[in-house]
């Protein structure tokens, strides 16, 4: 990677009172599944767009798209959801979280930040979007179980729910802790329908 270069994405950012509440139950998760590297609280988020490696330039024009998009779109709320897995459930690639909520909302707001930051050379993804915080990646057990670690989850009563109030250009930063730094903040303000 050029050093000029950054490496972004556009996300929706957890609360810190949410954060808390999943850092609280993901020591008893530790205890159940072992996990090459669990994902520090200050990283966690549900991503709309992965943008990869991009010219300062570059980034600033997608500031601009983002600065432009983000008065039109209305806040919402979301609650977190049930645990997921990426890859062999065996041995999963990837241990998320879902969310729950105004999905719908959720969706739009994806669809139209990948619509507006297209014209930039971002194409959209050809898999299907699938809103997720990711908890852990690369599970070292052979006898893995997702009923047992879900058994240490939430209720759908104790999970914790929040109003999206804006979303998040980040920089990715390759072996540091956390690994994402905010680059931008943009409220959603609601002129008109998400």
């Amino acid at each position: 990677m050029n050093p000029e270069e950054l490496r972004l994405f556009v996300a929706v950012p957890i609360p810190d009172p949410v954060r808390g509440r999943i850092a609280l139950r993901l020591g008893e998760l530790k205890k159940a599944a072992s996990f090459r590297k669990w994902v520090d609280p200050r990283d966690w988020h549900i991503t709309l767009q992965f943008l990869g490696e991009c010219s300062p330039q570059t980034g600033e024009r997608v500031k601009e798209r983002l600065r432009e998009l983000s008065p039109t779109l209305h806040p919402f709320r979301l609650k977190l959801g049930a645990l997921g897995l990426f890859g062999d459930p065996r041995r999963p690639r990837i241990l998320w979280s879902g969310v729950e909520g105004e999905l719908e909302a959720l969706s739009r707001l994806q669809r139209k930040v990948v619509s507006r930051l297209s014209s930039l050379g971002f194409p959209a993804e050809s898999r299907p979007f699938r809103p997720h915080l990711t908890l852990a990646r690369n599970c070292r057990q052979r006898n893995f179980s997702l009923p047992e670690l879900e058994a240490r989850w939430m209720d759908d009563s104790d999970r914790p729910e929040w109003e999206v109030r804006r979303i998040v250009l980040y920089r990715s930063h390759l072996g540091r802790t956390p690994m994402y730094e905010s680059v931008a903040t943009f409220d959603l303000k609601g002129d008109e329908e998400v």
